[in-house]
């Protein structure tokens, strides 16, 4: 019997989007798949457009919830889900045609619990890419490394992930946070010692957003804050010294940034007043000499 996998697609307010990230759902060339669309309270035409893709495929269900934040959406999904595997997918983002057959023939070919594949970026065409922010190839993925080096070496896209959704008995998104709740999810996965591949292919499509929540540095900064709290009780004696160090080391990497970033914005100011004062002099000296 085929496996059997369910894409969980929390929404809110990006109808604008959805069209294509349902049609790269739609697009897959490995065809028995569930996709859950979470209505996570939006208040825009995302109800509208859901239904539409359900008129035009039994295999996309939709499901309507109050707003909770986008772990309780994924959370939903979780316990919604009917498949064997799992994919993550944000409604503005997008994967590749052949992303489910590529990862499900390598999970059963090597017996594994979690394929890895990169991804790239764009802006409004899916197929006017832009390089990752971040190189995924060559990475050692394990607990220490997704502990010790996210952020400063490399975050991974929630939907390069294909996982087998036994990871998911026990584990869910922690609903308390904002931001970073997809780093400590890769954190409880890692936990559970997966036997994990990656395949050095583009399945994954990540839209650069400028109005996304990552784009809020104060937002992120305080949930990041309450991500560092929250999890470094549940690391081990050996990871929390480690862990320590990073926090450490990356904060001062961000004063050190915005410090010069405010020492160029200081320089600007000045030498903005200076012409404002010349010119102010310039027009004093012409009008009396008018």
């Amino acid at each position: 019997m085929k496996k059997h996998i369910s894409i969980i697609i929390p929404c809110y307010n990006q109808a604008h989007f959805l069209d294509q990230a349902l049609q790269s759902v739609l697009n897959q060339t490995y065809l028995n798949w569930e996709c859950l669309l979470i209505n996570d309270g939006s208040t825009d035409e995302t109800e509208i457009i859901s239904n539409k893709w359900i008129k035009k495929d039994p295999r996309f269900k939709y499901f309507y919830k109050e707003n909770g934040g986008l772990s309780s959406a994924r959370n939903f999904g979780l316990d919604n889900a009917e498949g064997d595997c799992i994919v993550f997918l944000d409604s503005d983002d997008c994967i590749e045609e052949n992303k489910l057959e590529a990862s499900l023939n390598l999970m059963i070919k090597d017996d594994l619990d979690l394929v890895i594949s990169d991804f790239c970026m764009f802006y409004t065409n899916p197929l006017k890419r832009k390089a990752p922010f971040c190189n995924l190839k060559n990475q050692n993925f394990s607990l220490k490394s997704i502990v010790l080096n996210w952020d400063s070496e490399y975050t991974i896209p929630i939907h390069c992930g294909f996982f087998n959704s036994s990871l998911f008995e026990n584990i869910r998104f922690s609903e308390d946070l904002k931001a970073k709740e997809d780093w400590m999810m890769w954190i409880d996965v890692f936990k559970l010692n997966p036997k994990v591949s990656y395949i050095d292919k583009v399945f994954a499509l990540y839209r650069k957003n400028p109005k996304s929540m990552t784009s809020n540095l104060s937002f992120m900064r305080a949930n990041t804050d309450k991500f560092f709290l929250k999890i470094y009780p549940t690391l081990s004696s050996e990871l929390q010294p480690l862990f320590l160090e990073k926090v450490f080391r990356d904060n001062s990497n961000s004063i050190i940034y915005y410090q010069k970033k405010y020492l160029k914005y200081k320089k600007l100011m000045y030498l903005f007043i200076t012409i404002i004062i010349l010119l102010v002099i310039m027009i004093s000296y012409i009008t009396q000499k008018i």
